[in-house]
């Protein structure tokens, strides 16, 4: 007959097995007196000077110091001047904390760098925003101009107009919304 053990009383369990710890690879080399044996050291990862830019934004983010992040993303144009992400994330932070004014020139320069709908739709939403209609409403057309059928932008070109005091141009694009999206006209 064979006794049982239980589980927590097997020695196995008692005491765990030692282990050596297992040496750094070599390298060996030869020579006229023989091979020599010569530690590898190995590379510690080191983040990207672009990883470091987002891991100091996303620190000043999560403790709302946005003053951090903008000086993180001024030093950065210091270097890498025309960056089209790093001035996108700086003209919004810009835009958001006061400094509308640098914001809105920021992201002329991004759109002389890298011109593209996304940023010019944004830099077109801070203008309205900041009820500079006018200059919101020239944005949206040259959204339009590139892309006749984005709503988006044929929305914010209505409010522009129609808020900018400028009602019989607003009246064609206040139709072209409702006639393309009938469900939502708000």
């Amino acid at each position: 007959k064979v006794a049982h053990v239980p589980p927590a009383a097997h020695p196995a369990a008692i005491a765990p097995v030692p282990t050596a710890p297992v040496p750094a690879p070599a390298a060996t080399t030869g020579t006229a007196a023989g091979p020599s044996v010569t530690p590898v050291r190995r590379q510690t990862w080191k983040p990207s000077e672009r990883q470091q830019l987002r891991d100091k934004l996303y620190l000043a983010g999560k403790a709302n110091r946005p003053s951090d992040a903008i000086a993180a993303l001024e030093a950065w144009d210091v270097k890498h001047p025309r960056d089209p992400e790093a001035l996108r994330e700086l003209s919004r932070l810009l835009v958001r904390n006061g400094r509308a004014p640098d914001g809105l020139a920021r992201y002329r320069e991004l759109l002389m760098a890298s011109p593209n709908s996304g940023a010019r739709a944004e830099y077109a939403a801070a203008l309205l925003a900041l009820q500079q209609y006018d200059s919101a409403a020239a944005n949206y057309r040259i959204l339009i101009a590139s892309d006749s059928n984005d709503v988006g932008a044929h929305v914010g070109l209505a409010r522009a107009l129609a808020w900018g005091n400028h009602p019989r141009e607003a009246d064609p694009e206040l139709r072209w919304v409702t006639l393309h999206v009938p469900g939502d006209t708000t």
